[in-house]
């Protein structure tokens, strides 16, 4: 009789609904009669590369992936493919794509490729393009870009695996930024303009009136702060690699 019981205990569960509770406002795009809708995107459908590192949405509501082999733009119908062609001047930087920043103000694309960082001008469809510096020229402190990021004074950040640096984006002009830990994971601003740095060993803030960083030691046995971000004032989350979320 318990087996029975259990049986048909089971089966009642089985084809009742099943609601989740997300909030008033959206309950119906979860409700029973309204299923979730998935659209995988693949070679079939024009996408350059299966390995997607980066995902941004413009104004508009198009879709830009940074994919491991090329930029990829989907406006819901059909996918156009920006690559760096060989011997070729104003395209992408290159096609390895490890990170993007989207500027909603000006429309442009920053694009922190495996060589160096592209600027795209959404409108214009205009690459530009920043190398890593050398005795000849100046440039960013290295040759792959992890993470990009644009303060409230209009200043573009950009963290290397080998340094940091900021662009004047009215003169192009670009100063790099040596920490003691040089490895660049992650670039935050906050609502107040205050750029937090985390890097393979700590997190730092940039004193704007010294023109320096400061280390803040968190007192894990490992520092590399991976993400960053904020949900309210004052109050910030950071996901530690091997340490959970601080």
């Amino acid at each position: 009789m318990k087996i029975k019981i259990l049986l048909i205990m089971i089966f009642l569960l089985s084809i009742l609904p099943v609601y989740k509770t997300y909030g008033e406002e959206d309950t119906g795009f979860f409700d029973v009669d309204s299923p979730l809708l998935i659209e995988k995107l693949n070679r079939d459908h024009g996408i350059s590369n299966l390995s997607v590192s980066a995902i941004v949405q413009d104004k508009y509501g198009i879709i830009w992936f940074g994919t491991q082999d090329g930029l990829n733009r989907y406006d819901g119908k059909e996918i156009i493919v920006y690559k760096n062609e060989p011997y070729q001047q104003g395209d992408l930087q290159h096609n390895l794509i490890q990170t993007m920043y989207y500027d909603v103000d000006e429309h442009v694309l920053w694009i922190g490729t495996y060589n160096g960082l592209s600027r795209f001008d959404i409108k214009t469809q205009n690459f530009s393009g920043y190398l890593p510096k050398s005795d000849q020229q100046e440039g960013i402190s290295d040759s792959v870009v992890i993470a990009i990021e644009k303060d409230l004074d209009g200043f573009v950040w950009v963290g290397t695996a080998n340094g940091l640096d900021r662009i004047n984006t009215e003169t192009g002009k670009v100063l790099n930024y040596e920490l003691l830990s040089n490895t660049i994971r992650s670039l935050y601003v906050t609502q107040d303009n205050q750029l937090l740095i985390g890097t393979i060993n700590g997190l730092y803030i940039y004193d704007r009136d010294e023109d320096s960083f400061v280390r803040q030691s968190l007192g894990l046995d490992s520092e590399v702060i991976m993400s960053i971000d904020q949900f309210q004032k004052n109050e910030y989350i950071l996901g530690i690699w091997g340490q959970g979320v601080i």
